[in-house]
């Protein structure tokens, strides 16, 4: 392959995966105007990409899709920001883990949207498991190796699914209790943590 067709192929990559970011990140704008994922559809996100409807099905095979994509590159986003917090931690915890998670999700209200929409709504299946445990998450290793220390090796998929409920659970359980802004949930953030390691450990000792 010649240098100019390589920089060129290169550049349709760039640019395609450009054109479904964007798609994914007007999906959760409209979807935050709406309050719900449901009621958005793909004219409706092709007409404010400045796109035809077609055009969308080049890069997600239908609606479904759509939304499993940008849940799981919200993950990916969640454990790139969670990694670099702890690259200071010789040994990260549980908690450091569960307040990185937190606090990314206060500052990223999109992102809290679309993990609920899987986690506490019914919308989660097998095979978005399977994927979300073949995927390279090292916030979630971290809880995966303190569930087998605490003796309860369950496995990464089922660990990934209770973790994320629980934190999306308890972020709601404050929301409900009045603590609307996210600055009054991060002076609550130590009740929150401790709800979340009582959860998932019991008695049990979480390092």
């Amino acid at each position: 392959m010649s240098v100019r067709s390589s920089v060129l192929e290169r550049l349709r990559a760039n640019e395609r995966e450009t054109k479904k970011s964007l798609i994914m990140d007007v999906f959760i704008a409209l979807a935050e105007e709406e309050k719900s994922f449901a009621r958005i559809s793909l004219g409706e996100i092709a007409n404010a990409v400045g796109i035809s409807t077609t055009t969308i099905y080049q890069y997600f095979q239908n609606k479904d899709d759509l939304l499993v994509e940008t849940f799981l590159r919200e993950l990916h986003n969640i454990d790139e920001f969670i990694t670099e917090k702890l690259e200071s931690e010789k040994n990260p915890s549980v908690q450091s883990v569960i307040w990185g998670s937190i606090d990314y999700l206060l500052d990223h209200e999109s992102s809290h949207q679309v993990l609920n929409y899987f986690m506490l709504q019914g919308n989660m299946t097998p095979e978005i498991m399977d994927r979300i445990a073949k995927m390279p998450l090292s916030f979630l290793d971290i809880v995966s190796d303190a569930f087998v220390d605490a003796g309860l090796n369950k496995g990464k998929r089922f660990i990934s699914h209770i973790f994320l409920s629980v934190v999306l659970g308890g972020l709601m359980a404050f929301k409900s209790f009045g603590y609307g802004t996210a600055d009054e949930i991060r002076s609550h953030l130590p009740e929150l943590t401790q709800f979340a390691i009582h959860s998932f450990f019991g008695g049990r000792k979480a390092k």
